[in-house]
This record gives C-alpha cells, structure tokens and sequence, in this order.
C-alpha cells in the first residue's frame, strides 16, 4: 500500500487545530477598532483611514466543537485526572445528527481604508481565508463504543453519517460606505474569490441492520464526494486499497491557484431613530465558488466479497483495548485502511468542475449608546449551511475610553454551546491601535467544558479620528 498521509494530516491539524467557527468576531463591537468595518459594513468608522500591518494586521483563528466534551466523556479523580470512560454517558450527550466540529482561519494579508468627504468611506482587504465542518451522526461513535448489541431489530438500525467540508481560497474585497443623512447608512462589499482546495461529501451513510435472532449483520453503504485541489491529484482507488497523494507544487499549480473562480457580496443597511438607538441588519458571504482544477468525484462501488455485508452471525461488541493498540502501533493505520478499502472500495472519476456556495451569515443587530463612552448590542445571527439555518444570539457591552482604550465583554448563547464569555482590549496608541480578542474565556478555568476556542489578534495604522456630529 503506497498511501501518503500527510496531506490527510495536514488536513486534520486544520480540522482539530486550526480554528472560529466562522463566529463573528469580537472585533466587531468594538467603537475604537476598524476591523469592526469587516463584519459590519454600516458601522461608524472612527478614523479618515487606517492601514493594516501586512500578516498580522487582523488574524482570526478558532474552534468549535458541539460533541466532544471532555467531562462527558470521562470519570475524574480529585486532582482532576480521567480514571474511566463513561461510554453511554458520552453516546447520550450527543445528538441524533447534528455533531460537528467546524473551524475557520481569516487572515488579512494587506488591508487599508478611507474617507471620502464626509458620508463616504472605502476600504480594500486582500485574505486569505480557510473554514472545514466535520459532522457526524450519533450512531457512529455509538456503533463503535457500544457495538452492535445495542441495536437489535427492525427500526433500531445504525445509521452512521459523516460529512466533510472543508475549503480554503484567497478573497479580494472592495468595502463601500454611504452614511445618506443623519438616520440612514448603507454599505456593500463585493468580493472576488479563487479557490486553492475543496473537499465536499455529497453523501457518506453506512446503515447497518442486526437481526435480533442470530445477530446475522446486514450493511447498505452510500459514499459520494467531490475533490478538487491546485496540486494534483494522484489517486487510484480501484484496487482494493485507498492509494492517493498530492503532486509537488510546480509551474503549473501557480497558475491553477487562480483557476477556480467565484464572486460573493456583503451587504448592510442601518437605521438610526434617534442618536442613541440604531438597528441593523446585514448579510455576509452571499456567493460561490466554482471549482474546475484537478477535480474528481469518488463514490461508492458493490463490495469485492462478502464480509461485512452479510456476516452470517458476526457479532460485533465494540472496540477493544487490543483493537486499539493495534490501530495505534506502527503500520496499524494501514492494516486498518486496507481491510476498509476491501470492505467498502470506492472508485475515483474524473469531472469537468462543481460549484459550492459559501457558508452564508444574516445578522440583525440593535444597538442602544448610554454615553459616549458606553453602548450595549444585541445581535441576532444565523449561520447557513447544510441547506440549513444555525442561530445564535450575542448580548454585548462595549467601552471605548479616552479614545484609547477599547473594552468589549460579550456573552453568546447557541444551540448546544452555552459557556461562550467573549473579551476584547484594544489600546490606541497614537496612529497604532493593538488588539486582542477571544470568543470563550470559560475555558481557561474549566476546560473539561471546553465547546470553543477562538482568538484574534491585530495591529493597525491609522489617522485622523473622526467627530461625528454628536
């Protein structure tokens, strides 16, 4: 077996490591930061224009992560050490199907905005940005940590689900503000997009059937996805074996980087009543990507023999601690892909190109200023994917003082995730203005809760703060 894992190791470090589950950031609360123009296009830019530090000028990471919590997956001894896995307590935490572990990384490589006039605002920002989703349904870990004993009969099967997304691409955006008069603003940003790699499971179900009498097993799998990436792809899954690897990057993968286009737009729109109350309401990441490099469509193909197909009275009750250190010794990954290649053989064709959407976001926000220094918000927010709708409702207090110091604390509540204490600090010092920002402080004093960890970080130029007419 020839299978060269790194680029799959690569793409878990970005699953498990990398990072915001495309949350809105901190930032974007904050009166004194400019980076708060990213999200929210309407709000009141403090400064005639600002320059990003290239690299570091505005770099969100983070994780979520809504099903693997720690202190329901383990009994704890006094000092706080695991002692037991408590199996049908973790399988009990999660739901039928909406476990996920998502990440996304936005970093701003060069970035700069301006005044024009008075009602007038522009602004540029080149990124680079990457987001994956892991999902899985609750009968996968079930099957594997419980066995098959615990579904036995009809309407009791396993139904095992895993879907992957997981795409990076460079983004150029062009922001436009118009502040009309003293009661209306409005802004848009179109974006222009080129995708450098994508991974999308169209469908993933393993369902398996245990006939109560003899445990005989029956298995119906479907696999179908969609690949497509500026390196090449080598892959040959034909042979009773998972054998891929991604060429070396070459003349050729420069160009390819620019081949697969997309286009998205950002859109706001707030009204002001009186000058201490504002509403908002915005759309983010409306847009595609169309993806034509290298791509490949894998799927599913009848199985070279029998075996867990129809098993006869296999009786399968779960991992072992031998199963496990045998998958864990050396040459245990591919002793395991093997045997799954000849369980479940896939097949590789390739295709002239597919087209993904974006994870789209739709914000209503209310904002009430107490003072010129103090003002509270509250933000409705939905996250779409899946052909689905993900709400979350932040409440947020934001301090700005001496037009130095910038202060945020903000608490998010959403579905499945409730320890979600967010703090920012900004200090303006002079034409710099420092940041630092996390979504979820809960974590640093009880990680065994630990549902997100995400954090910013900036540092930007700019000049000319702004009086407005208050």
């Amino acid at each position: 077996m020839k299978t060269n894992i790194l680029p799959f190791l690569g793409l878990f470090v970005l699953i498990f490591c990398s990072a915001a589950a495309q949350d809105i950031p901190v930032t974007h609360f904050m009166r004194l930061n400019p980076h708060q123009f990213y999200t929210n296009l309407t709000a009141d830019m403090p400064y005639n224009g600002y320059v990003s530090v290239p690299g570091i000028g505005n770099l969100n990471v983070g994780l979520y992560n809504n099903a693997l919590r720690y202190n329901k997956m383990f009994e704890r001894d006094a000092d706080g050490y695991p002692t037991t896995f408590t199996a049908n307590e973790f399988v009990n935490s999660l739901a039928q199907y909406d476990n996920s572990i998502m990440t996304d990384v936005n970093e701003e490589i060069l970035g700069f905005g301006f005044r024009i006039q008075k009602k007038f605002f522009l602004s540029f920002g080149y990124r680079v940005r990457a987001n994956t989703e892991l999902s899985f349904s609750k009968d996968l870990p079930g099957f594997l940590v419980l066995g098959n004993m615990a579904y036995l009969g009809d309407g009791n099967e396993a139904d095992m689900q895993i879907g992957l997304q997981g795409t990076a691409y460079q983004e150029f955006g062009m922001g436009f503000q118009h502040k009309v008069n003293d009661h209306w603003t409005w802004g848009v940003r179109p974006k222009l997009l080129f995708g450098a790699f994508d991974v999308h499971t169209q469908s993933l179900q393993a369902r398996v059937h245990t006939n109560p009498e003899d445990y005989a097993l029956t298995l119906d799998y479907e696999a179908q996805a969609r690949l497509s990436s500026f390196l090449p792809i080598m892959m040959d899954l034909n042979n009773d074996s998972y054998d891929f690897e991604f060429g070396a990057f070459g003349r050729d993968a420069v160009g390819d980087v620019f081949r697969n286009t997309g286009a998205a737009i950002d859109l706001g729109l707030r009204y002001n009543p009186t000058p201490k109350i504002g509403v908002s309401l915005s759309v983010l990441d409306l847009g595609f990507i169309h993806w034509k490099t290298n791509t490949c469509q894998i799927e599913s193909c009848p199985p070279n023999q029998e075996g867990l197909s129809n098993s006869g009275s296999l009786q399968f009750a779960g991992l072992t601690n031998e199963d496990i250190e045998l998958l864990t010794s050396e040459g245990g990954v591919d002793a395991m892909l093997d045997s799954l290649a000849d369980y479940f053989p896939l097949s590789s064709t390739p295709i002239n190109g597919y087209s993904t959407m974006l994870h789209s976001r739709v914000q209503a926000q209310f904002d009430y200023t107490l003072n010129k220094s103090n003002r509270l918000s509250v933000l409705a927010q939905g996250r779409i994917y899946n052909n689905s709708l993900h709400p979350a409702l932040t409440i947020a207090y934001n301090g700005s003082f001496f037009n130095a110091i910038d202060v945020c604390v903000a608490y998010t509540l959403q579905r499945r995730s409730y320890d979600n204490l967010a703090v920012g600090l900004g200090f303006n010092l002079g034409p710099v203005d420092l940041y630092f920002t996390t979504n979820n402080l809960l974590p640093l004093f009880n990680h065994t809760m630990l549902s997100k960890v995400t954090a910013s970080v900036g540092l930007v130029v700019n000049w000319g703060h702004w009086k407005n007419n208050e």
